[in-house]
C-alpha cells in the first residue's frame, strides 16, 4: 500500500492534473479502507493519500474543490482519532482543504472550526502524545481564517474571522511540529506586514500577544531565517511609527524576550539553530 501511495504521489507530481482522471478508480479503494474496521495502519496511509492528493493538485485553481466533498468527513472523523497518527494526518489534512478546496469547503467551515477549536481546547492538548496534531490543529486554524474567512458566515454559521485569529494566537507558537510551527510563523509575519485587520483586532488589541509571539520565536528553530528578516523590518517600522503603542504591547513580555525584540529592531537577530544540527 505504502508504495502505492508513493507511485500515486509521483505520477501526481509529474504527470499533474492529466493523471487525475484516473485517479478516481485508486481513491475509491483507498477511501473505502476508512469506511470498513479496516486496520488502522491501513487508515493512515488513506488519510496521508488524501493529504498528497490535495496538496498536489493545489496549483491548479479548482481542482480541489472535487475532493473536499470527498475528503473533509473522514478527516473531521480522524481529527477524533485515538490514534496519534491518523489523527494528525487528518488535522492537516482539514487545513490543505480550507487552503485548496475553495467554494466546496463552504459547507463544512461550522464543522472544520468546531472541530479544530476543541481539538486545541483539551486539557491535554499540548501533552506530549497529542502536542504534534494540536499543533496542526492550530495551523489548520489559520489556514481557515485566511483562505475562508466569511464561508457560511451569512447563514449564521460559525465563528467570526476576528474570534478565529484570536483562539489562533491564544496557541501559537507551535513548539512540537518545527516543521509546521516555521510555516506558521512565516503566515504571521505575513499578516502583519500587511496590516491584516481582522487578525490585529479592534485598535490592534492582539497587537500584545503577537510580540509576545514574535519574542518567544526569534533566535530558534520555530522560524526560518528569511521570516527573522521579516520580523526585523516590522519591528523597526513598528519603532519609527508608534514607538509608544509598541513598547505598551511588550510590557508583559520577559526581559529576554524583550532583548530579542531589541535585537530585531537593531537589525542584529541572532541566526535560527540550524535543526539539523542538534
Amino acid at each position: 500500500m505504502e508504495q502505492i501511495i508513493y507511485t500515486t504521489g509521483k505520477l501526481l507530481e509529474t504527470q499533474g492534473e492529466t493523471f487525475t482522471l484516473g485517479l478516481d478508480e485508486i481513491l475509491e479503494w483507498f477511501i473505502g479502507k476508512m469506511d470498513q474496521p479496516a486496520h488502522v495502519c491501513q487508515k493512515r496511509l488513506a488519510m496521508a493519500l488524501m493529504d498528497d492528493v490535495i496538496e498536489a493538485v493545489a496549483k491548479y485553481p479548482g481542482a480541489g474543490d472535487r475532493y473536499v466533498a470527498t475528503f473533509l468527513p473522514h478527516m473531521l472523523l480522524g481529527a477524533m482519532s485515538t490514534d496519534m497518527e491518523l489523527r494528525q494526518a487528518a488535522l492537516f489534512g482539514i487545513g490543505l482543504c480550507a487552503q485548496n478546496g475553495g467554494a466546496g469547503f463552504v459547507p463544512y467551515r461550522a464543522e472544520a472550526v468546531q472541530t479544530l477549536l476543541h481539538v486545541m481546547s483539551q486539557q491535554d492538548a499540548r501533552s506530549k502524545t497529542k502536542e504534534s496534531g494540536t499543533d496542526n490543529a492550530a495551523a489548520s486554524l489559520g489556514k481557515l481564517a485566511v483562505y475562508q474567512p466569511t464561508a457560511g458566515m451569512h447563514e449564521g454559521m460559525g465563528v467570526p474571522v476576528e474570534d478565529l485569529f484570536s483562539s489562533w494566537l491564544a496557541y501559537l507558537p507551535l513548539k512540537s511540529d518545527e516543521q509546521e510551527s516555521v510555516v506558521v510563523n512565516k503566515q504571521l509575519a505575513d499578516l502583519v506586514e500587511k496590516n491584516h485587520a481582522p487578525l490585529l483586532g479592534l485598535n490592534n488589541v492582539n497587537l500584545p500577544r503577537i510580540m509576545s509571539i514574535f519574542a518567544e520565536v526569534l533566535e530558534t528553530v520555530l522560524i526560518d531565517e528569511e521570516t527573522t528578516l521579516r520580523i526585523q523590518k516590522i519591528m523597526q517600522s513598528a519603532q519609527a511609527a508608534a514607538s509608544a503603542q509598541l513598547e505598551d504591547a511588550c510590557r508583559a513580555i520577559s526581559a529576554e524576550g524583550v532583548a530579542k525584540l531589541q535585537r530585531a529592531i537593531a537589525g542584529t537577530s541572532l541566526a535560527p539553530p540550524n535543526p539539523e544540527a542538534r
